[in-house]
């Protein structure tokens, strides 16, 4: 789905703009701003896949806290910095949303390594097929 969303907003991304508004600035405004979407399409569609390993495998409050240091740590901070202390345009902020997207994923993908929660599932899920054939 995530190749299917990338292909769409490289593609197809300003003749569906038009078909929204017909002013020229927004959709070159817009425009810019799917492009830079298609980068956060891969970390956030993996970051919903490991939220759910590393919640199988009984860690439930870990994706909420990964959430929590997106958000706060990376989105909201970023987001002052380059609004309040360096005066950067608004395309700046897209790039720290996207920046967002990539540590939480990055940051699950290192809770699933750490806490080795395939090893886990894999070996839960034998288990659970080896006492389906007993």
């Amino acid at each position: 789905m995530s190749g299917i969303n990338r292909v769409f907003l490289l593609l197809f991304s300003k003749p569906v703009l038009y078909l929204l508004t017909d002013k020229q600035n927004l959709v070159e405004i817009a425009h810019v701003y799917l492009l830079l979407m298609v980068f956060s399409q891969y970390p956030e569609m993996k970051s919903k896949v490991t939220y759910g390993f590393i919640r199988s495998a009984g860690y439930g409050t870990t994706p909420t806290v990964i959430d929590m240091i997106g958000i706060w740590g990376v989105r909201v901070f970023g987001c002052y910095l380059i609004s309040m202390v360096f005066h950067l345009d608004i395309v700046w902020i897209w790039w720290i949303i996207n920046a967002d997207q990539w540590v939480r994923c990055l940051l699950s993908m290192a809770v699933c390594r750490v806490k080795r929660i395939i090893y886990l599932l894999e070996e839960s899920g034998n288990e659970q097929i080896e006492s389906c054939h007993i």
